[in-house]
């Protein structure tokens, strides 16, 4: 089956999955919205939208209930539009700074180049 996507939607299944993988469970939509800085309005259309395309799953009336219908190996890395073709490496190996953001609780400090 072939999964088409617009970027930005590969973006949300991106976080989708591996938000899902970290931390063994799928993300609310809070989550994405906290990730993604868009309104709760945004991202519940995005969801629905996914979903009518048949890119995700989800339970209704369930929270947490998202899950991602296409391969790990189609789906970009986050920052990417489109998976490289012959990307080396695990969907996790990708982007580890996403770990760092959903284990501090949604929130990465940056600090300043030291002097």
């Amino acid at each position: 089956m072939a999964y088409r996507y617009t970027n930005r939607q590969g973006q949300y299944l991106a976080f989708i999955y591996l938000y899902t993988r970290l931390n063994r469970r799928p993300p609310a939509e809070a989550d994405i919205q906290a990730y993604f800085g868009v309104s709760a309005p945004a991202v519940h259309q995005m969801i629905v939208s996914l979903e009518k395309n048949g890119l995700i799953s989800r339970v209704p009336r369930q929270a947490r209930s998202i899950r991602v219908l296409a391969p790990p190996d189609m789906l970009p890395a986050l920052g990417e539009s489109a998976p490289s073709p012959g990307q080396a490496g695990s969907f996790e190996a990708r982007y580890p700074n996403i770990a760092d953001w959903i284990a501090q609780g949604g929130w990465i400090e940056l600090s300043s180049p030291s002097e």
